[in-house]
């Protein structure tokens, strides 16, 4: 009996054991990968910077080029047209400057929804494999205790002789 118990003992613990670092690996993993997608929100938000950055600069180069053309026609640079072209450029700059930042927006906030469902994960897991865990504790001492009592009914303890 002795034997058995201390076995059965032992198997359970490692499986507890197995459950607990399977756990903790499964949060530290899905940590890390949460942190990877934070730096990637921040990362598309540089990057929708940068490129309002590059929209703006091929605006300017734009406009230098359809003033120049207009000056080659002999139009002058304070008349209507070259004004109305300006302020055409200038909308259609924003309108795309305001495109560039709404899609950073929208990319920075997946990666952000995906680092809180990895973060989730790992501690829906962990949850999980701990509650595994300590059903495997208390099954174990179920059978211990059951193994413990069958044997006592199958070898009963002999009365001892009474005293005089």
């Amino acid at each position: 009996m002795g034997a058995t118990a201390a076995l059965m003992g032992a198997g359970v613990g490692l499986s507890v054991a197995g459950q607990f670092a399977a756990a903790n690996a499964n949060r530290r993993t899905n940590e890390y990968n949460a942190k990877l997608y934070d730096a990637q929100a921040v990362d598309s938000i540089a990057r929708g910077e940068e490129a309002v950055g590059l929209e703006q600069e091929q605006a300017r180069g734009i406009l230098g080029s359809q003033r120049t053309g207009f000056a080659a026609q002999g139009i002058t640079l304070d008349s209507e047209t070259v004004d109305a072209a300006a302020a055409d450029l200038e909308r259609a700059t924003a309108r795309n400057v305001r495109t560039i930042k709404g899609n950073a927006w929208r990319e920075a906030m997946g990666y952000r929804a995906q680092a809180t469902g990895a973060r989730r994960a790992g501690k829906f897991a962990y949850q999980g494999a701990m509650l595994n865990a300590t059903g495997s504790l208390l099954t174990g001492a179920a059978q211990t205790a059951a193994m413990a009592q069958d044997y006592r009914y199958r070898n009963p303890t002999p009365a001892a002789p009474a005293k005089a």
